[in-house]
């Protein structure tokens, strides 16, 4: 992840990273699609779930940015950290 950290030490003495290496993996970037892929579903479901009560547009879209999707949010990516 980034972050800002202090040096490790002795960092200036490794060698480069191979100039084929990747910065961020195959798992990071997968976890990044994944978790912003259940979020896109969340916000969205949330979005046609108060369309299908019947309110008003501007109620649907307030739904959508209410705190239930911003805890759902910061709980996903907290479990992405750790994962």
């Amino acid at each position: 992840m980034l972050a800002a950290e202090p040096a490790e030490p002795g960092i200036m003495n490794r060698p480069p990273r191979r100039p084929g290496k990747r910065l961020l993996g195959k798992l990071v970037m997968w976890r990044c699609v994944f978790v912003c892929a259940i979020l896109v579903v969340l916000v969205l479901g949330m979005f046609y779930w108060a369309e299908s009560e019947g309110k008003s547009l501007e109620n649907c879209r307030s739904v959508e940015r209410s705190e239930c999707c911003w805890i759902a949010e910061w709980a996903l990516t907290v479990w992405s950290c750790f994962c």
